[in-house]
Order: C-alpha cells, then structure tokens, then sequence
C-alpha cells in the first residue's frame, strides 16, 4: 500500500534492492536460522520431472496428425536477400516438433537445396501456429515434416 512522503521517517527511506537482498540471503548464517522471516523450519527439495521429448524419427500413433496451412506457412517466408540476389531458389524439408498447444518446440533441417534458405524457413515456421497431433482426444507433442518451398517471383 502506499504511504505518503509526509508520514515516512528518514530511517524508513533506506530500503534495499533486489542485489542486496538476494546477497544477504546467500551469504547463509550459522545454519541455524529459520530462514527469510522465520518462515522456513525445514529444506524442501521439489523434483521436476520435464515431460519427455519424442524422438525426432520415433513412430507415434495419433489419431491426427499436427497441422498447418502451407499457403499460410508460405506467406510467412520472408526470401534472404542474398539467395534472391545469388538468384537461388529451392526447398528445404524440415522437422518440427509440434507441442500439444500447437506451437513448434524444435526445428531440425533434414534436407536442403541451399543453406542460404534454412535459416528463413526455420523463422517462418518457428513463428507460426499448427493444430497439434491428438492421441487418444488429447493433444500431444508429435514431429512432423514439412517443406518450405522458396521461389524467385
């Protein structure tokens, strides 16, 4: 809550700062302390099991498959300008690991006409949004392999 400038003290002006804080904090003490604010009586360990992710080439069973509009995917390429200069066109396979919100995780390139395109193709799918596979009436995280065509117009 706020407090107007009247009502504070001068020894109440002094506060510390995010560094100084986390510096007291880590400097520790005798061990015997009941941590910040005597909250604290006893060390809690929290383990985080990351959900697994599937191999790249790993078969997995969906009843859908993820997907994206490849016109849509395609508007999203922005052609380099040194390919376009160098007058290079081509493909570039990729596989993309589809997260069960439908967002892409990871990109692999598995082929490409000329690493001059990769770096776009990757930008372009990795800012676009797919349906993503289900298994089961529930979403998971599946690869998918998808090609981004680049074209001199």
């Amino acid at each position: 809550m706020p407090v107007p400038d009247a009502l504070i003290t001068p020894d109440m002006k002094d506060f510390a700062n995010v560094q100084e804080v986390s510096r007291a904090s880590s400097k520790g003490g005798d061990g015997n302390d009941a941590g910040f604010l005597g909250l604290a009586t006893e060390h809690i360990e929290v383990e985080v099991h990351a959900e697994a992710e599937p191999d790249a080439y790993e078969f997995i069973a969906v009843d859908k498959e993820p997907f994206i509009d490849i016109k849509e995917l395609q508007s999203k390429v922005v052609y380099p300008e040194v390919a376009r200069r160098a007058n290079i066109s081509g493909k570039v396979l990729l596989r993309v690991l589809v997260s069960k919100t439908g967002l892409p995780k990871r990109c692999i390139v598995e082929n490409s006409d000329s690493e001059l395109l990769d770096a776009a193709a990757v930008k372009a799918v990795m800012e676009s949004k797919f349906t993503p596979a289900i298994q089961a009436n529930h979403p998971i995280d599946c690869w998918v392999s998808l090609p981004v065509v680049f074209v001199m117009r």
